[in-house]
């Protein structure tokens, strides 16, 4: 995976910051795609960042910085929808949408048309699909509620209702950050959730588990970025 970070701005606009440098990769923002160029989620892949926007999924290149794919019009009849999150599970893209769960090979060498993606039903429910992980291998998506795919079915994990705006893995487990209060939870991998109370001063926006330094990088309002050492927690 190449080592870069990558900050995202409201506009579109992308720096990514490399080897102590900086560099400046604003096709998003430059785009005629949208009126709305927000960056939902970012994915990262190897040395590919999947991009979710409010048209589609971009694929950004980390070591050429280039843009090697754009996903959009996934939606029924080639409709624009907004990807909220993506996930590469078993060779298969998942977007989650704001109309549902979305699905395709990417093996398939025509992921611009929207007929090689296919609507998942996740329990029968027709509303938006907020964020993916994976737990045990299993495919994880969460809506109002937290299901994961069992087989060819889906069922729903109690202990957890809301909207999860980040689903970070930490070795097995999955940690949530929930929408509104920023509480965080922990997905352990018996399925049980247990709340983590973690001492940051405000609700946090963002989190992700680096497992090399053993420790959380939470995004929160009130302090900007924090590193915070899980043996001081």
């Amino acid at each position: 995976q190449e080592d870069a970070l990558v900050i995202i701005y409201f506009n579109g606009n992308i720096d990514v910051v490399k080897q102590n440098k900086i560099y400046n990769v604003n096709d998003i923002k430059r785009s005629t795609l949208s009126s709305q160029k927000k960056i939902n989620h970012l994915r990262f892949e190897k040395n590919l960042l999947y991009l979710s926007t409010n048209f589609g999924i971009v694929v950004l290149n980390l070591t050429t910085l280039e843009i090697t794919d754009t996903y959009s019009n996934l939606g029924p009849n080639g409709e624009m929808i907004e990807v909220l999150a993506s996930l590469i599970l078993k060779d298969t893209l998942y977007a989650a949408t704001v109309k549902g769960l979305f699905a395709a090979p990417l093996n398939n060498s025509n992921l611009l048309d929207y007929n090689s993606w296919t609507r998942q039903t996740v329990l029968n429910n027709t509303d938006a699909v907020n964020n993916l992980g994976i737990l045990s291998g299993k495919l994880v998506a969460n809506s109002d509620s937290v299901f994961y795919i069992k087989g060819e079915t889906w069922k729903e994990l109690p202990g957890l209702k809301g909207v999860a705006k980040e689903i970070s893995s930490m070795g097995g487990d999955l940690v949530f950050v929930m929408g509104g209060t920023g509480a965080i939870y922990l997905l352990q991998q018996n399925e049980m959730f247990r709340r983590m109370f973690i001492p940051i001063y405000g609700s946090a926006q963002s989190l992700n588990y680096d497992k090399e330094e053993n420790c959380f990088w939470i995004g929160n309002i009130g302090n900007g970025l924090i590193k915070l050492n899980l043996s001081d927690s």
